[in-house]
């Protein structure tokens, strides 16, 4: 996520993963491929996350989602929706579950042939679909749902304004971490089915409408005067829950960053004079962070500041989403370093599993106090020093370890700061070249991918040569008492 303001001021199936595979079926996880002549049964319901258990869906991995949204009057919020959804089987299928909660569905076809059977049914927000024929293991489907309805954010009591399509009253946004992805359009709704995404948004002549990726084109609705469709695609594999789409009265620049980046931010126009700046060190900050983490992993980034007090920012793909009250803040820089980060560190190497979200929010952490040495002159160490002093202090804040926090504890203090310290506690043992050459490989080897801790455990001690890092981890990430930093 995102960086929740309160928290930074105290600053089932055995999945495969397929780093650096982009844009493929094959490049996120999907539920394990059964044999071709197994006869055909139902994909399951939930990906069986220890976390959320329900999110996702078994015997498919998706491909590619192509989402038209027509939104007649932003004021109304109500939108029509046609997705499209590419996926393979994993399985041989006599039907399949997507996630969908609060919205009607007008007709499913699957390969053009309209489904025998489509319900609302199961776990809350499951649409289950029969195609009219089984679907073959490993064959590429097509998917056609056509649906419409006035989106809804799930509600949340550890957020402030719930996760997923947000109505403002003359427009709307996107914010979907963890599970918001299903209120705006039918997905496999876990980040370990990664895919790419191509949006057509048709709104009102006037009216700005943004998505992750980069614009193809804008041109008016065809036979529908008044209307403009914005398209978007975005060419890498993202995560459900970081797809954002934007609409309402935007004001959106465009420049060239580092190495030829293209830069574009996009603010509501009624913030444009107190945001104007807020952006101005991105291109810094991506040459500083490219040097520590690899190349930047898209072809564009900015910010995406709404009018409205979210209560914290999020790493939505290519398009970090600030809310009014991280606009001109004391920890605006801060938190414009940390979704940064996340580029590298959730939205490039996805989470195979939301219980290692550390591996987002730690990392992006750690980032805040690396920028922090340029920008302000805080060496990470103090920085470090400061933070594990403020957990002491914190009582059992503390004792939550980041590694397995709990799904209350999922954006707490010790995920990020404990997690960051598990970070620096690595680096004082294996030293700086070994530290950042393992961040380097770590994002190279997972791009466009997901990974689990083992798998940062494992890149760790291969570049170090230390077969004995097992311990620094599991007290850092895994006990209660908060450990002492090396040396």
């Amino acid at each position: 996520m995102l960086f929740v303001v309160a928290t930074s001021a105290c600053s089932k199936d055995a999945r495969p993963r397929s780093p650096g595979a982009a844009g493929s079926a094959t490049a996120s996880s999907g539920a394990s491929s059964a044999s071709a002549d197994a006869p055909p049964s139902p994909g399951a319901p939930g990906l069986g996350d220890p976390y959320y258990a329900n999110l996702g869906n078994g015997g498919y991995d998706v491909d590619h989602y192509d989402l038209a949204i027509t939104v007649a009057d932003p004021k109304q919020n109500h939108i029509a929706g046609q997705a499209t959804i590419t996926a393979k089987a994993t399985q041989s299928l006599s039907r399949f579950d997507l996630d969908l909660l609060g919205l009607d569905v007008q007709s499913v076809t699957v390969d053009g042939a309209a489904a025998t059977s489509v319900e609302l049914a199961g776990a809350p927000g499951e649409l289950v679909v029969t195609p009219a024929q089984p679907i073959e293991s490993q064959h590429i489907f097509t998917t056609a749902i056509a649906y419409s309805g006035e989106p809804k954010p799930r509600s949340d009591p550890s957020l402030p304004i719930g996760v997923g399509w947000i109505s403002q009253g003359d427009g709307s946004f996107v914010l979907s971490e963890p599970d918001g992805a299903s209120t705006w359009f039918p997905v496999n709704d876990h980040p370990s089915d990664k895919a790419t995404y191509t949006f057509h948004i048709d709104v009102p002549d006037g009216t700005a409408a943004v998505a992750n990726g980069d614009l193809e084109g804008t041109g008016p609705t065809p036979s529908t005067a008044g209307r403009v469709v914005w398209t978007y695609d975005e060419k890498a594999p993202m995560a459900s829950y970081l797809a954002e789409v934007a609409i309402g009265d935007y004001t959106v620049t465009t420049a060239v960053g580092p190495s030829g980046l293209s830069i574009r931010n996009v603010i509501d126009s009624a913030l444009v004079t107190d945001a104007s700046s807020v952006f101005d060190r991105v291109p810094e900050m991506i040459s500083f962070f490219s040097t520590d983490f690899g190349p930047f992993p898209f072809d564009i980034y900015g910010g995406l500041v709404v009018n409205e007090r979210t209560g914290y920012a999020l790493e939505t793909q290519t398009l970090s989403l600030f809310g009014s009250d991280e606009v001109n803040t004391g920890e605006t820089e801060t938190i414009v370093a940390h979704e940064l980060a996340h580029q590298w560190f959730g939205d490039s190497v996805s989470l195979e599993s939301w219980k290692d979200i550390w591996l987002n929010e730690g990392f992006a952490t750690y980032a805040e106090w690396l920028w922090a040495e340029p920008a302000t002159g805080t060496p990470v160490q103090q920085s470090a020093q400061r933070a594990r002093t403020e957990l002491q202090h914190s009582g059992d804040v503390a004792k939550v370890p980041p590694g397995d926090p709990g799904v209350p504890d999922m954006f707490g203090p010790s995920v990020y700061q404990r997690g960051a310290l598990t970070l620096q506690a690595l680096r004082l043992t294996i030293g700086d070249d070994q530290f950042f050459t393992t961040l380097r490989t770590y994002t190279a080897k997972y791009a466009n991918g997901n990974a689990t801790t083992a798998d940062f455990i494992a890149v760790a001690s291969q570049v170090s040569g230390r077969s004995d890092l097992q311990p620094l981890f599991d007290q850092w990430l895994y006990q209660p008492d908060l450990p002492q930093l090396p040396g």
